[in-house]
């Protein structure tokens, strides 16, 4: 399938860095048949990963700051991130960092959106016809809202214990403020 004139120059405008790099979006948001919103998912991603960095990035439920790793990926030669929070709802490491701590730069995975019961999670199938889905997670998947502007708290997650004022732990410079800033994993409190 050709690509739309649009689609060719968000591509290269994209590589060129004249816009934001895009979302990977292994799932959405969609109505349902009894008018009520669910999360499906939007088919396989073929993607290679091509970086990854720690960033602060926004809970889109909260709209609190917190810790990310910020994944780069290529899938159909353009560039795409996509971001998990670097602790879980249970206050341990996202379980899509433990599964992608084994994936090496450069290498091709598809990225697929699965459902378990109420709860969604993203499978990895590595290059070499394994499919990684771990232990399954019982979270929700993070679904990016690109339209919405989020109210910023700055907060940082402890280990085994509620957050803590930004401000408080970092002190005048609070990192990740600045959005294309990188932020120092060893800061990262667990």
């Amino acid at each position: 399938m050709e690509k739309s004139i649009s689609q060719q120059l968000v591509e290269k405008a994209t590589n060129a860095g004249k816009m934001p790099i895009p979302y990977l979006k292994p799932a959405i948001r969609k109505e349902n048949a009894n008018g009520k919103m669910s999360v499906v998912g939007t088919g396989k991603h073929t993607v290679k990963l091509i970086g990854q960095k720690s960033i602060m990035g926004t809970d889109y439920k909260t709209k609190v700051k917190r810790a990310e790793v910020e994944y780069l990926f290529e899938e159909d030669g353009q560039k795409k991130r996509y971001s998990v929070p670097v602790m879980n709802e249970n206050d341990e490491l996202h379980y899509l960092i433990q599964r992608m701590s084994e994936v090496q730069e450069n290498e091709t995975i598809t990225l697929e959106y699965k459902r378990n019961g109420m709860t969604g999670f993203i499978s990895i199938e590595r290059n070499n016809g394994g499919i990684d889905d771990g232990e399954i997670p019982t979270g929700e998947i993070p679904i990016i809202e690109e339209d919405e502007e989020p109210e910023v708290k700055k907060v940082v997650p402890m280990k085994g214990g509620k957050p803590k004022d930004a401000e408080d732990v970092f002190g005048d410079h609070v990192p990740g403020t600045d959005t294309n800033e990188e932020i120092d994993v060893n800061n990262i409190p667990f």
